[in-house]
């Protein structure tokens, strides 16, 4: 009976690990998301700004010749 009892409990933790486990995975994979979704965002931005700065380079040394 004690047996039983000690393994019924130590299937019980065990299983609330692994469910704070897998919580915690899932966790860390939203945040991976959300950081690349932010390092696009810049990126896409740092884009848009390099060219339109472009298109103001050559406008400006096309009108100086």
């Amino acid at each position: 009976m004690a047996v039983a009892l000690i393994l019924s409990m130590w299937v019980i933790s065990t299983q609330r690990r692994l469910v704070i486990l897998d919580e915690n995975v899932s966790n860390a994979m939203s945040q991976i998301g959300v950081q690349l979704s932010i390092r696009f965002d810049a990126l896409t931005a740092l884009l848009d700004l390099t060219q339109g700065y472009a298109k103001h380079e050559s406008e400006t040394l096309i009108e100086k010749n």
